[in-house]
């Protein structure tokens, strides 16, 4: 199939709609718009969608590439797996591998390079034989004047109540990053590490605001989240929050008081504010949000009430945050 075939087959795809202000479905003889349903269900809604469109990409780039190459086939006399070589020749230096291992060490639970040597090769070679298939076939849409026939996702921004919640950044920065996460989320930790970098980069230019989303209202996560707030009572919640979760594999009901000894907080004040009704009530109020507009696990994280749905790597991050501070 060539690219002109492909091109008059996608502008057949006409089922794909962006909800706006128009009736999404009728009840009860009442017609209800999109704009009415609740925060939860628009982003249940908007991952769909989104989920729809990443998909028919990636459709669409297959069938690009499919048609280069038997193509190229043709022309050359190649087989086609000759032809796909030759595109993407992928090597990895031990120099790159090694440098991968010593940035991801500590998620490495510990195993040495030589034992691992050979995955970490292996997983380098598949993104970069990503990277370079994905910018290959960026240059083919370009050269032969692609177009997608249908329309993308509407971003969606949703409305996150993050007063009095522990914060570092510029608090009145153009733009926030929200983050909801449980303490004993191993997601959640390799989260925080990457957050820790990026809040450090971007510095005043982002408010960064953490926000509880514990399992249950009661419970080791739920005791450390209270923790977590009784330290920011004593302007320690960030060097406890990544000390719980450095501590995450062997946390306990007792870890808060024990974080708290190292930090050397006022035990006094620690302890009852750990057993007020308040702290408790601070956690559930922050993970009630959560439910609210629609977090399903953790992490999950928002830029400007815009869900992250692309990952939490740096290079998702930097993105997400870049466009949002160049945004009028």
């Amino acid at each position: 199939m060539n690219l002109k075939i492909l091109t008059a087959i996608m502008v057949g795809i006409t089922s794909y709609t962006c909800f706006g202000e128009e009736n999404l479905y009728s009840f009860g003889g009442k017609n209800v718009r999109y704009e009415e349903l609740s925060p939860a269900s628009k982003q249940d809604l908007f991952k769909a969608q989104k989920d729809y469109y990443d998909q028919i990409n990636r459709i669409v780039n297959s069938e690009i590439l499919e048609s280069y190459l038997n193509e190229e086939a043709k022309k050359t006399g190649k087989e086609r797996e000759e032809v796909a070589i030759s595109l993407f020749q992928i090597k990895v230096s031990e120099k790159e591998a090694k440098a991968w291992y010593e940035e991801n060490r500590q998620k490495l639970g510990g195993r040495d390079y030589a034992s691992i040597k050979k995955d970490i090769t292996q997983f380098l070679q598949q993104s970069k034989f990503e990277e370079s298939r994905d910018q290959f076939i960026e240059e083919l849409k370009t050269k032969h004047k692609f177009s997608l026939f249908i329309q993308k996702p509407t971003a969606l921004t949703l409305d996150i109540n993050t007063q009095n919640r522990p914060f570092k950044g510029n608090p009145s920065a153009k733009v926030e990053l929200v983050e909801f996460a449980d303490y004993r989320c191993q997601y959640c930790k390799q989260a925080a590490g990457v957050l820790k970098e990026i809040a450090a980069e971007y510095k005043d230019r982002v408010k960064f605001t953490f926000m509880d989303y514990t399992l249950s209202a009661a419970g080791v996560s739920a005791e450390v989240a209270k923790g977590a707030l009784c330290a920011w009572k004593q302007d320690k919640f960030w060097e406890f929050h990544y000390e719980a979760f450095e501590q995450q594999p062997k946390l306990n009901l007792n870890s808060p008081t024990e974080i708290a000894q190292k930090l050397k907080l006022n035990r006094k004040k620690f302890a009852s504010c750990l057993k007020a009704k308040e702290t408790a009530e601070m956690v559930n109020q922050s993970r009630e949000e959560g439910i609210r507009i629609g977090v399903r696990g953790t992490p999950a994280i928002f830029i400007n009430g815009a869900p992250v749905v692309d990952g939490y790597g740096k290079a998702q991050l930097r993105k997400a945050l870049d466009e949002a501070l160049a945004t009028p």
